[in-house]
Formats: structure tokens, C-alpha cells, sequence
């Protein structure tokens, strides 16, 4: 009987070729808003402390789904639904719950040692990659709804 699991040395998010798009150019250039719109929820932006497809969605200006999917498309990570997909229940100690409040991140899924952990804010992945030091092995983003991880 073959092992059908992959296993990679070194895993990795596949990166495209071109640098990362801003998430307000995907949603216009996907037509789910306008030029004008990207600009209104920019200039709140600079007054407000929130991610801008927060802002959109707050504004009425963009669907929670479209921003999901322009999120999942510039971090070139994958979507999950966390209702109809839950967390595997074995991860819940993998990462420090301290962390996982501050960057709202959950640990989803382990694949042959990564760990694929769901954000809401991708952005921040990075400094949780940092945070957590060498107390974790390999981790990878996924893209999941603020509500799904709190």
C-alpha cells in the first residue's frame, strides 16, 4: 500500500510572480467597488483604526464575501468556511491562546506537520510567525471571517 501524504522538507505559500496587489485594487479591478468608494474608505482609514475591508464592509460599500475572496486572492491563501469546516479538536493547544486573541488566529488544520492556521487578518501573520519563535513548526495562512475565529 503506497503513503499517499505529501510531505515537503520546507513548505511554503506558492507566491506569484508579480508583487502583492492592494486588497482595494482587487475589489475594484473584481468590480465589486468603485474607484471613488476605495478612495472614501482610504481617507476614513487614516481616521479610523480598522482594516479597510472592515471599513468597506461597515461603509455598505463592498459584500463580506467579495472582501473574503480579495483577502484570500492577495495573500494567495486559502478560504475556509470555519462553521461548515471546524478546526481539527486536537490543535487547540498548538498555539498560545494569548496569540491567537491578539492576531486572531486559530489553528485549523494540521497537513503532515504544517500547521495551516485561519486569520482574519492576514496581514498580521508575519508578527505571529515571529511571536511564536521556534515554538512551532512550520505554519501556513488560511483566510477565514473575523466572527468564525472570536
Amino acid at each position: 500500500m503506497s503513503n499517499l501524504r505529501l510531505h515537503l522538507s520546507e513548505p511554503r505559500v506558492a507566491r506569484r510572480d508579480k508583487p502583492k496587489m492592494p486588497l482595494g485594487r482587487h475589489l475594484v479591478e473584481a468590480g465589486a467597488i468603485q474607484s471613488n468608494d476605495l478612495v472614501h474608505a482610504l481617507d476614513m482609514q487614516r481616521h479610523v483604526d480598522a482594516p479597510l475591508g472592515e471599513i468597506l464592509i461597515a461603509e455598505g460599500l463592498a459584500g463580506r464575501e467579495d472582501v473574503m475572496i480579495a483577502l484570500s486572492e492577495q495573500y494567495s491563501a486559502q478560504l475556509v468556511d470555519l462553521e461548515r469546516d471546524p478546526p481539527q479538536d486536537d490543535l487547540a493547544d498548538r498555539l498560545p491562546v494569548s496569540l491567537c486573541l491578539q492576531y486572531r488566529a486559530v489553528p485549523w488544520l494540521d497537513m503532515a506537520g504544517t500547521l495551516l492556521v485561519a486569520t482574519s487578518r492576514p496581514h498580521e501573520f508575519d508578527a505571529l510567525r515571529t511571536a511564536l519563535g521556534a515554538r512551532v513548526q512550520t505554519i501556513l495562512p488560511v483566510i477565514a471571517e473575523e466572527q468564525q475565529i472570536k
